[in-house]
């Protein structure tokens, strides 16, 4: 019998322990009369089987914080887990703080006051609910800082991280004097203590950390800095996934701002999210920043994001991601801008991300993304609408990945220079199929420069893959003394040991400063400055001016390298008619030493007119190479139709420099060309002190050549070319330039092996055409 009321005992003991455990569906009012009481009951029972989902029928009221987590929710059968979790469903009714903060706050150490603490339980979710902070809150230290803060339970081991946190489809109302705070806060440590915690790592013992956060569309009406995530500093934290949410005025005051925020943490997710910075804030602000140390995935895919502030040095930024773990991605943004009613110099970046470390073959993503029909910030500092960067470290492949991105229909009202697409070293730099279209500056500085850049490219990359790329319409124009300004459709600079860079299939078309402005300097189509070997093959080059005495044109300009390789490749329409230059128009220039193979290109900058200018000095050449240089350069039409003035002369092809007289330059091989303009040939500027100049007629300087076309062509004796021609007969428009009729250049190229180019720019497989 004592048995049995033993058994009795035990069984009614454990009846009522499992009816205490909270489950099912709570309401509030109802089972519990507030959300404070039902919390208390959670801390103490903890969740039973299926866990428990908490529903608000009425606003609530805070009169200090309200924290979950105790020792029973965290540990043993009562504790809160992916099978029992805890749901708090606000139905939309608020929850009213009215008391006042204490702490001045700080988003990186923690010190905070809040409205709901979590600490250290796992699986909660919160969603449905109104914060509404007290209007009092007008200081950094009144003001609560956190809305929802999440901290260690225990500030020794097990230390008891909060883990699986579902924050979801709420509104916040909160003060912008929280300066120090974020509305969603995660902190190494526990809510009461400054002092940040030193837990153990992810693959020891993932329970000690803050991990995997869920942020999913809330409503950030109001606050400062609306998500912090700052890891320990002995081991990162995990997991700060910001999805689907509006951020409304970030910032708004004289410290620095974040949308979201993370520090020693690995994988920073923020994606589909629509947020504005505030219009009043006046120092550095970010939308997304992941800072120090933080590693694993990084992305920031499918934002739409408005920048405006009223910094007048600072920067203003839009996602900043410095990475030392695995791939990255900034995909499928949109950049809008607001009011910069103040700034002077402040420096913009729209899109920016820097890669080390690292050993796996990672990828660096930023594509996809568009900034339309924008007035950018009128700053005299550097612009950066896509910054992408990542080291080179052994033998890891690491590319940047920049395509299919649309910058188009923007205008900058101030000097500066200004990069839609800036890269830096990593493995492999691949910018491909990116559309920089309609971009104009208006220099309104009496001094400055303004410089515009389609894609930039400088580094030490390994290898570097520019194609498919469209830049047209740039143009600078506004009033300066400078003459040292510069336009280029494509900048690219490659120094590493054995790197290689192709740049091909781009058309860049209409970069110019514009008529009538004074401000001026050089308009570069491609602009390759390397150490190693570069092809620039396929590009259509057309439509480039400078409209001022100072200024030149280059359809392509080849500042240095080792061996470069130019083929099929359509350079027309350069137009320069103030020009006052011997060297105002050339098609294509090699400045520095290296060995240049010029093949199948077809060299027509007066094509839509004959070059001309109202300067005293006007002059060009189809293509220009220093004297130093080792030059190659077979199979291409090369017509430069235009009038001369001064002392300058237009030469199908010249050294920069005088020769010998009578002495064929060494290393300067020229052969199956179509050639037509005033010289054929030269080394010098100037006609009056050029040396081994020919021309066919009308030439006043120089060795007449009537014969040109046929085997006692003394130009052709003297260079050993049997197999060059001079005619006049190119036809076409946009860009594109073919012989008319019956030709020399018909089926008159001969075979080209170094390089190996199968086709030329308009014909199939084998064309043989020059």
């Amino acid at each position: 019998m004592k048995k049995q009321l033993l058994f009795l005992w035990v069984f009614m003991l454990s009846t009522v322990y499992a009816q205490a455990q909270l489950t099912g569906t709570k309401n509030v009012p109802g089972d519990y009369p507030d959300i404070q009481s039902a919390i208390a009951d959670l801390n103490s029972q903890g969740v039973g089987s299926g866990g428990v989902t908490i529903i608000l029928g009425a606003n609530q009221t805070l009169t200090a914080p309200l924290q979950i987590g105790s020792a029973t929710l965290s540990v043993g059968g009562a504790a809160s887990t992916a099978s029992n979790p805890v749901v708090i469903d606000g139905a939309n009714f608020a929850i009213n703080a009215t008391f006042t903060g204490t702490r001045a706050g700080s988003n990186t150490s923690g010190s905070n006051d809040a409205m709901i603490v979590l600490n250290g339980p796992d699986y909660v979710t919160i969603k449905n609910c109104v914060f509404n902070e007290q209007s009092g809150g007008t200081t950094a230290t009144t003001a609560i800082e956190n809305a929802i803060g999440c901290y260690n339970r225990l500030s020794a081991t097990p230390f008891d991280g909060c883990q699986f946190i579902y924050i979801e489809n709420n509104t916040f109302n909160m003060n912008e004097a929280s300066t120090g705070g974020a509305v969603i806060q995660v902190s190494p440590s526990i809510f009461t203590s400054t002092t940040t915690l030193t837990h153990a790592g992810f693959a020891t013992d993932p329970t000690q950390m803050n991990r995997y956060i869920f942020v999913t569309n809330n409503n950030f009406a109001s606050g400062y800095t609306y998500v912090a995530f700052n890891g320990s500093s002995g081991a990162n934290g995990r997991g700060l996934i910001v999805t689907g949410n509006t951020m409304t005025d970030i910032g708004g005051a004289g410290t620095t701002a974040y949308g979201a925020y993370a520090l020693r943490l690995d994988s920073l997710i923020f994606n589909n999210n629509t947020c504005t910075a505030a219009s009043s804030q006046t120092t550095t602000n970010y939308i997304a920043f992941a800072s120090t140390n933080c590693g694993g995935r990084q992305e920031a895919n499918g934002n739409d994001i408005t920048l405006r502030s009223s910094v007048t040095t600072s920067q203003t930024t839009g996602i900043w991601y410095t990475s030392v773990g695995s791939s990255r991605q900034m995909n499928n943004n949109t950049i809008h801008f607001g009011s910069f009613p103040n700034i002077t110099s402040g420096t913009l970046y729209c899109l920016y991300g820097t890669y080390s470390g690292g050993n796996a073959p990672i990828n660096l993503e930023c594509s996809g993304n568009t900034i339309n029909n924008e007035t950018l910030p009128p700053t005299t500092g550097t612009s950066y609408l896509i910054y992408q960067g990542g080291a080179v470290a052994g033998t890891n492949d690491r590319n940047i990945i920049v395509d299919n991105n649309t910058l188009t229909n923007l205008v900058k009202n101030q000097s500066g220079t200004l990069y839609p697409i800036y890269l830096l070293t990593t493995d492999t730099v691949k910018a491909r199929n990116n559309t920089v279209s309609n971009i104009a500056i208006t220099n309104n500085n009496g001094s400055s420069l303004s410089s515009l850049n389609g894609i930039y490219m400088t580094s030490s990359s390994k290898g570097a893959i520019i194609t498919g790329n469209t830049i047209e319409n740039l143009t600078v124009g506004g009033t300066s003394t400078s003459t040292s300004s510069t336009i280029r459709g494509i900048f690219a600079s490659l120094t590493a040991t054995g790197g290689y860079a192709y740049v091909g299939g781009n058309t860049i078309q209409n970069l110019q400063y514009v008529s009538g402005a004074t401000i001026t300097g050089s308009v570069v189509g491609i602009n390759a400055s390397t150490s190693q070997q570069f092809d620039i093959y396929n590009n259509k080059i057309y439509n480039l001016a400078a409209h001022q005495s100072g200024g030149t044109v280059d359809g392509i300009l080849i500042s240095s390298g080792t061996v470069n390789n130019v083929y099929n490749n359509m350079i027309s329409d350069l137009r320069n008619p103030n020009a006052n230059s011997n060297a105002a128009i050339i098609g294509v220039e090699v400045a520095g030493s290296a060995t240049t193979n010029i093949i199948h290109n077809t060299i027509y900058p007066g094509s839509t007119a004959p070059l001309s200018s109202i300067g005293v000095l006007f002059g060009g050449a189809g293509i220009q190479a220093a004297n130093t240089a080792i030059m190659n350069i077979k199979n291409n039409i090369i017509n430069m139709n235009g009038t001369a003035a001064g002392d300058a002369y237009f030469a199908a092809v010249r050294r920069a420099s005088v020769g010998s007289s009578g002495v064929n330059p060494a290393g300067f091989d020229m052969g199956t060309n179509i050639y037509f303009a005033p010289y054929i040939f030269g080394e010098g500027a100037t006609l009056s002190s050029a040396t081994n100049v020919y021309y066919v007629s009308g030439g006043a300087t120089g060795t007449a050549d009537p014969a040109f076309n046929t085997s006692c062509g003394v130009f052709k004796a003297w260079k050993g070319d049997a197999g060059s021609f001079t005619e006049d007969n190119l036809t076409g428009s946009a860009g594109e330039y073919v012989p008319s009729g019956s030709s020399y250049a018909e089926g008159g190229a001969n075979p080209v092996t170094t390089p190996f180019i199968a086709n030329d720019f308009l014909c199939d497989t084998s064309c043989s055409a020059a």
